[in-house]
């Protein structure tokens, strides 16, 4: 690219816990520990992709983070999750990041293990010039003040930290996650749910019918950036998933009403108990295949979701 210092392109190899990778990471988002808030991103177990820039002095100066999804409506459909993209403070707007992200995108395009790369952003102006679509504005609404009885259902399980969930209880969450999940969400492994719950800070709330199964779930808070917000609702079917909001409810109080909700495929479900808060950023599709050119349409309609609880 004209006027951009030479730079070298190559996926990460080493160790995501690199001093170097952390300190650019916390830099560019001036957010101590940044990478902490990402497990299933920056664990070295994480089968996660990060791609990083080199300057002539092989100094790191810009880093881009890449996970996948899969749907399996309405059609089989794989999708590149473009996460934290970051640039060194000190050689920011020198064209760095769009060089890294275009190189980036041409490794997902040609390496055939994909259908579209996507990203959350409200730079939509920035994308577009790389080929994004816009494919829709993500919503976050607020809980509505509900008429609900004092009781708490014995099915009711307390939010807990998601770090002090056992392993049986990991595994047990994996497999209702799995058994609920509506074709419009993405898949996950077991391996990438047990990172995703070492985030700090986030909880988990349910109902167990009385062989210990969850029949319905939820959480709360993640990372650096969903912090108050409830989301990845999951639930055997729409009465127990009513059921598990208004015991939340109940248990929550007022301190509810403070929290937002994230769009997801059960939101539908809860639409009387919810209000419209606000626009959160734009979801933007690069369609590489064209069984993935109706992303956008899919997005927009609600009928697929490409945010999750396990994306970046």
């Amino acid at each position: 690219m004209t006027g951009v210092p030479s730079v070298r392109f190559f996926e990460w190899q080493e160790s995501r816990a690199d001093r170097r990778l952390v300190r650019l990471f916390d830099a560019a988002f001036g957010v101590e520990k940044y990478t902490l808030s990402f497990p299933h991103i920056f664990a070295s177990q994480s089968a996660a992709r990060i791609f990083a820039a080199c300057d002539t002095n092989n100094a790191i100066v810009a880093a881009c983070a890449v996970d996948s999804e899969i749907w399996s409506f309405p059609r089989y459909l794989r999708g590149a999750c473009i996460g934290s993209v970051a640039v060194d403070p000190a050689h920011q707007r020198q064209g760095h990041g769009r060089a890294l992200l275009g190189w980036v995108l041409d490794q997902l395009h040609h390496g055939n293990a994909h259908d579209f790369a996507y990203l959350f952003s409200d730079q939509s102006g920035f994308y577009q010039t790389l080929g994004f679509l816009n494919a829709g504005i993500e919503k976050l609404f607020v809980p509505l003040r509900g008429n609900f009885t004092s009781t708490i259902d014995p099915r009711f399980l307390r939010p807990m930290r998601t770090v002090d969930l056992s392993a049986s209880d990991k595994n047990r969450l994996w497999k209702a996650l799995e058994s609920f999940r509506k074709p419009s969400e993405s898949h996950a492994s077991l391996a990438k749910l047990e990172m995703v719950l070492t985030i700090p800070e986030m909880l988990f709330f349910g109902l167990e019918n009385s062989a210990g199964e969850w029949v319905a779930g939820a959480f709360v808070g993640k990372g650096v950036d969903f912090r108050g917000v409830i989301h990845s609702f999951f639930a055997s079917d729409n009465a127990n998933l009513r059921d598990l909001w208004r015991q939340f409810m109940i248990f929550a109080g007022d301190k509810a009403l403070e929290l937002q909700v994230a769009p997801g495929a059960w939101i539908s479900e809860l639409a009387d108990e919810l209000s419209e808060n606000h626009q959160q950023n734009l979801c933007m599709v690069l369609p590489f295949s064209n069984t993935a050119h109706d992303v956008c349409k899919l997005v927009d309609r609600g009928e697929l979701y490409p945010r999750s609880l396990f994306s970046s």
